[in-house]
């Protein structure tokens, strides 16, 4: 057989997209590159024709995403899914008021930068705990005391 065995090329492809997304994480191409590899071994173990190896590629490819996808929002904790999200990462966290914050406006301190806030009314230097995040406002409630619920951050 001249030039290149599809299901090698299969195969090629999948440890292709395999790399990229260890490259390039983005948490997709390695449900591509598993369709790949998948099609790809099923070709070498039974030689099927190019059209139905598309087919196959196409169902184990949405087969393979819907999968990632339902485990990604049913096993994988809630902070994983936020690793791209800086403002969802915040909710939870202590931080400290700069500019009086009240139902309608305010500003606090989170690390080395400040976050339009608002909520319950919060003096400077007050510290408050981040309960929500709209629109880029850190929406915030005043810290519960020591012994309360969860431990501070």
């Amino acid at each position: 057989m001249d030039g290149i065995d599809p299901a090698w090329a299969w195969i090629s492809a999948g440890l292709a997209l395999a790399a990229a997304e260890i490259l390039l994480p983005g948490y997709f191409l390695i449900w591509i590159g598993l369709a790949a590899l998948v099609t790809g071994t099923l070709t070498l173990a039974s030689g099927v024709a190019l059209v139905p190896q598309l087919g196959l590629f196409a169902v184990v490819t949405v087969l393979s995403v819907l999968v990632a996808r339902r485990w990604t929002t049913e096993v994988l904790p809630d902070e994983t899914l936020m690793l791209n999200d800086p403002a969802a990462r915040l909710i939870d966290s202590i931080v400290i008021v700069e500019e009086t914050v009240n139902a309608d406006h305010g500003r606090v301190r989170v690390a080395d930068g400040t976050w339009p806030a608002r909520g319950d009314p919060a003096r400077p230097g007050d510290k408050v705990r981040v309960v929500a995040v709209e629109n880029g406002c850190l929406i915030v409630t005043r810290r519960r005391r020591s012994g309360q619920g969860r431990g501070n951050r």
